[in-house]
C-alpha cells in the first residue's frame, strides 16, 4: 500500500508539473496557455455572447412583426461581431507574443491559438 501511494504521489507531481491539478474529484488544467487564454480572450468571449444574444433577439422581434426593432438588434449584433473579430485577433497576437517571448528565431509555440491564427504566424515566420 505504501509503494502504491508513493506511485500515486509521484504521478500527481508529474501531472502538476505539466499544469494539471486534481480538485473536487476532477482534473483541471492550469497551464501558461490556459492562463493567457483567460487573460486575453475574456473580452472577446463577452462580445461573441452579446452578438449571439442580439441576433437571437432580432430573430424574435422579426417573428413578432417588429421589423424596426429587428433591424436595430441586427445592427447591434454586427457591431458586437466586429468587436469580437478585433478582440480575437488582438488576443491571438498577445498569446503568440507571450508564448514566444523567450524562444529563438527557429522556435514557435502555437499553444493557445486557433488554427487560423497559428497559420498566420507560421506564414509570417516563413516569409521572414
Amino acid at each position: 500500500a505504501d509503494s502504491r501511494q508513493q506511485a500515486i504521489t509521484a504521478l500527481q507531481k508529474t501531472l502538476e508539473s505539466a499544469g494539471w491539478f486534481y480538485k473536487n474529484n476532477q482534473w483541471e488544467e492550469h497551464t501558461k496557455q490556459d492562463e493567457l487564454w483567460k487573460k486575453f480572450r475574456t473580452e472577446a468571449e463577452k462580445e461573441v455572447k452579446l452578438r449571439n444574444e442580439c441576433f437571437e433577439a432580432s430573430k424574435k422581434a422579426f417573428e413578432k412583426g417588429d421589423k424596426q426593432l429587428a433591424k436595430e438588434l441586427s445592427d447591434k449584433a454586427k457591431v458586437h461581431g466586429k468587436n469580437w473579430e478585433k478582440l480575437t485577433e488582438e488576443a491571438g497576437r498577445n498569446i503568440y507574443n507571450e508564448m514566444n517571448k523567450e524562444n529563438d528565431e527557429w522556435t514557435m509555440d502555437l499553444h493557445g491559438l486557433f488554427v487560423n491564427e497559428a497559420m498566420v504566424f507560421v506564414k509570417e515566420k516563413v516569409e521572414k
